[in-house]
């Protein structure tokens, strides 16, 4: 898959210590990615913003490529002996692999969700309900997840104050979500009322819910590009795991006892807020240890 690609390549630009041309790459593809995601999401909507997320990707793995083969190493230097480079080989495996798979969590913890959601009595409405605020989620959670990379090399190429840098990013993104969210709430009559009167009934609360998803959404993407800027992508990975566990036995739990669609996204605030309470934990841990 194209992730699997960037993540390879992306894996030899850590390997080498390539940190600037990540840069430099991730800040030109952030500035291409607003303009097209505007674009795309206006007039496309939900499919929009999927399009210009493979876009983002694609285009970030060009760049990444063209910066590998433009580097000097030991004369000619083909892309497969950087590949097989022990260094690119290591950093694929602590860093890249451990990424691609906690990225790829969602999807099938997404699947398990809806199924919990169709079997319940009311089942195929509640998932209409919670389908269409689940598409403003998606819409609002795009900037923070393309974001993800430039914290990434950001990061990574400042060995100094990194901590304090993530203190400052996770204020940032606090920031968006909850301005984002006061923005969607202002405008929710005509977002559900756009949908149907039954979605301005059934799905409201699901809606407030979800606005609060996007705001510990925002405070978490933070910690994903943190653990890879400090080679603890295995650790990112594991936070990750452990957020769909939390999630899926949440999730049975609450949509059996209140057999609505809301359930999900309590579910999911529930496991944001879960995982942001065990970094923050172990991220004053580290500090502490640091003083001593």
């Amino acid at each position: 898959s194209l992730m699997s690609v960037d993540s390879i390549v992306e894996g030899a630009m850590y390997g080498l210590g390539k940190y600037r041309s990540l840069a430099i790459n991730s800040s030109i593809v952030l500035f291409l990615s607003i303009i097209l995601g505007y674009f795309l999401i206006s007039k496309f909507k939900v499919l929009g913003a999927l399009i210009a997320i493979f876009l983002y990707r694609l285009i970030l793995l060009f760049l990444n490529f063209v910066s590998i083969l433009k580097l000097k190493v030991l004369g000619k230097v083909s892309f497969l002996s950087l590949i097989n480079n022990k260094g690119v080989i290591s950093s694929f495996k602590d860093i890249s692999l451990p990424t691609f798979f906690g990225a790829i969590l969602v999807a099938p913890v997404m699947l398990i969700l809806m199924h919990f959601l169709k079997n319940t009595p009311n089942g195929l409405n509640e998932m209409a309900y919670f389908s269409w605020n689940n598409q403003i989620y998606t819409l609002a959670v795009f900037i923070p997840s393309v974001l993800t990379g430039f914290l990434i090399s950001k990061m990574s190429s400042e060995n100094r104050d990194v901590k304090n840098k993530l203190i400052k990013y996770i204020k940032y993104n606090f920031i968006f979500g909850f301005i984002l969210s006061v923005i969607l709430f202002l405008v929710k009559p005509f977002i559900l009322g756009w949908a149907g009167s039954s979605y301005v009934e059934n799905g409201n609360v699901s809606y407030n819910i979800m606005l609060l998803a996007i705001v510990c959404y925002c405070l978490n993407s933070v910690f994903g590009s943190y653990w890879i800027s400090v080679n603890k992508a295995k650790f990112g990975f594991l936070i990750n795991f452990f957020w769909a566990c939390i999630v899926i036995i949440s999730s049975y739990f609450l949509i059996n006892k209140l057999l609505s669609n809301e359930a999900i996204f309590v579910s999911l605030t529930i496991g944001y807020l879960l995982i942001f309470l065990v970094q923050w934990a172990v991220l004053l841990t580290q500090r502490i240890e640091n003083c001593e």
